[in-house]
């Protein structure tokens, strides 16, 4: 179970990730494909 705090930074994390705005064709190479899969697991671990 997460503390407060850590589910805190996790928003905090996701919402600067959520703003960095990759140029489309990055999305081809899997370092950037798994910006979006980490933003999702983030999200899921606040659920």
């Amino acid at each position: 179970m997460l503390k407060e705090e850590d589910k805190i930074i996790i928003r905090k994390v996701i919402e600067v990730l959520e703003k960095i705005e990759f140029p489309e064709e990055l999305y081809k190479y899997p370092k950037y494909k798994n910006t979006k899969h980490a933003i999702d697991h983030l999200k899921y671990s606040l659920e």
